[in-house]
C-alpha cells in the first residue's frame, strides 16, 4: 500500500453505508459511490471501517486531479449527490487530511496507526489498521493584546511544550511572553 501522508498523493475516503437503511439499500449506495468516483477519474480502493465493534464498507479514492479546489468541489459535489454526512479528504503538498462535512466545514486530522480506542473509526486495509484524530489547532500571538488575563497558553521549554495560565498578564508579559513571542516559542490552543 502507498503512504497515505505523501504529500503527492490527494485523497478522498467515504463510508456510504447508514444504519436507517436496508442492507439492500447500502449495496446500492456503494455501487452508486464507486460509480460516481470512477467517472471523475479515481482509483478506488475499498477498506473495511471499524466503528462499535461493527464492520462497514468505505472506499478510498485517490485522486488525479492536481487542484486542490477541484479535490474540494467534487467532495462537496459526492457528499451532497448521495446525502453522505461527512469524508476524509487528504489535498495535494499537504501531509494531514482534513474531515470535510456537507456544510464545508473542514477539521484537521492526524494519523494514527494500530489505534486502541474503541471511539475511534478504525480502516483496516491489507492486514494494517489506521485512523483519524482531530489536531489540535493554535494560535501564535503577536502582541501583548493577544493574551488575557487567565488565559491558558503553551510555552516551548526544554525541548517540549508546557502549559500554564496566565495570573498577572502585566508582570508576566514583562519577564516571560514577551521573549517567547519573540523567538515565537509561544502558542494559544484554539480549540
Amino acid at each position: 500500500m502507498f503512504s497515505l501522508a505523501d504529500p503527492k498523493v490527494s485523497f478522498i475516503l467515504i463510508n456510504p453505508e447508514s444504519k436507517l437503511v436496508s442492507d439492500l439499500q447500502n449495496n446500492w449506495n456503494c455501487e452508486r459511490l464507486c460509480s460516481v468516483l470512477y467517472s471523475k477519474d479515481y482509483t478506488v480502493i475499498p477498506i473495511k471501517e471499524l466503528y462499535n465493534n461493527q464492520y462497514s464498507k468505505s472506499f478510498l479514492g485517490i485522486s488525479s486531479n492536481d487542484s486542490n479546489d477541484e479535490i474540494r468541489l467534487e467532495s462537496l459535489n459526492i457528499l451532497e449527490f448521495l446525502q453522505i454526512d461527512e469524508a476524509i479528504v487528504k489535498y495535494l503538498d499537504t501531509s494531514d487530511p482534513v474531515r470535510i462535512e456537507r456544510s464545508g466545514k473542514e477539521t484537521p486530522l492526524a494519523f494514527t496507526v494500530y489505534e486502541s480506542d474503541e471511539n475511534c473509526k478504525i480502516y483496516i486495509h491489507d492486514g494494517i489498521s489506521f485512523s483519524f484524530k482531530e489536531a489540535k489547532r493554535y494560535f501564535s500571538p503577536k502582541k501583548k493584546s493577544d493574551l488575557k488575563k487567565g488565559m491558558v497558553v503553551e510555552y516551548f521549554n526544554n525541548n517540549k511544550w508546557n502549559r500554564k495560565e496566565i495570573v498577572e498578564l502585566d508582570e508576566e508579559f514583562d519577564k516571560m511572553y514577551n521573549l517567547l513571542i519573540k523567538y515565537n516559542k509561544l502558542r494559544i490552543p484554539s480549540n
